[in-house]
Order: C-alpha cells, then structure tokens, then sequence
C-alpha cells in the first residue's frame, strides 16, 4: 500500500511514500499533504513526495488508538479526528503541522469534521457515539450531518448547528465546494471501491 498522486490531466500515477493503511489525507494550498496512517498517527510529506515526517503521534498513556482525517484549515492548521479509550477524549482537535495543539477537543463527534472556508465546519452529531467497532453498524441511525460556524482563532464552532441530512451515518464521507455545493454518501457497509471522477 502506498501514498498517491494522481495527474488527472495525463492519469499519471506517482508513488509518494509506503503505507501501512492510510486513513485519510488533506492537501494543502502550500503544497504540504498530511495523512493517517494507522497504527502511527498522522505525517506531512511534500505533494511532490520526499520522506515523510511525524507530525503527531499516538500516546498509548492517553488512550489514543488512532488519528485519521485530516481536514484543512489553513496553510498550517488542520482539524483531525481522535479515536481514544475514552468518550471523553474521543472527538475532533485542531493542530498545526509542527505538531502543536490548538487547544482541548474542538468538537465532540463520533466522526471526523471537514472545514469549508471560510468559516464553517462540517460533522455528524454525537447521538450513539460508540467506541468499539462492534457496534457500530446498531446506532448509525441516530447520526445526522450538520454545518456549524467554526472560530478559527479559538478552534471553537460557535452557534447552532443547522441539519443538513439524518439518519444512516457512520463517518462523515463529505466534500464541499468554494460555491456552498456539497456531496455526501451514507454508510452502506465496506464495499470494493473505485476512485471516479464526476460534475455535477
């Protein structure tokens, strides 16, 4: 398993660095790509490839078991979600690619959060937050996609969360563009899948 880059102009493939299973990955308008990889949190590699380097680790005295997806928040700071042994500690935090932390837990889910700037931040609410893969599948239901104002000095969402879409989510699998426009996909088990591009 590897770390990819893809030219979708020519369909160029270029092996960026190896893998142990990446779970999630944010690219950078600086050209800096950060990435999961399970079992040792997250790294920063160059989009042109290079030695990868840690950014932040995982600490087994805290109860971390894995970091993964990685969100932009700017040239230097990302949210990323943090699975731990606790419910406490288990949601979304900011940190910078120094390998700084912004802060206590930015916000209490289940899943990662995505930013969209300027200011906004998408995730699913915490109804039937679990922490053993188990169960999961049981309380995917009670899930819902919402968009919330996010304070980018503070690392905070401010506001009421608005409901964009309920029900069947296990992981917050969205994107949203610059125009407001956003696509979304509802758990529906762990198929084969095959990466295609689409417009609207």
């Amino acid at each position: 398993r590897s770390l990819n880059r893809l030219d979708i102009r020519t369909g160029a493939v270029q092996k960026l660095c190896a893998l142990t299973r990446g779970l999630g990955g944010a690219w950078s308008s600086a050209d800096t790509i950060v990435f999961s990889d399970e079992g040792s949190g997250l790294h920063r590699i160059a989009s042109t490839g290079g030695e990868p380097r840690l950014v932040l680790g995982l600490d087994p005295a805290l109860g971390e078991d894995e970091f993964r997806s990685p969100s932009m928040i700017d040239d230097r700071t990302f949210l990323f979600f943090a699975q731990t042994a606790s419910a406490e500690t288990t949601g979304v935090y900011a940190a910078d690619l120094d390998g700084r932390r912004h802060g206590s837990k930015a916000i209490a889910t289940p899943s990662n959060a995505v930013f969209v700037a300027p200011d906004l931040v998408l995730y699913l609410t915490a109804e039937g937050m679990v922490l053993t893969h188990a169960f999961r599948s049981a309380l995917v239901d009670g899930r819902t996609l919402v968009a919330q104002r996010f304070d980018t000095s503070r690392f905070r969402p401010v506001g009421e969360p608005v409901a964009i879409a309920e029900g069947g989510f296990e992981w917050a699998n969205v994107s949203a563009s610059a125009t407001g426009v956003l696509t979304y996909r509802k758990t529906a088990g762990y198929p084969q899948t095959q990466l295609a591009w689409f417009d609207r």
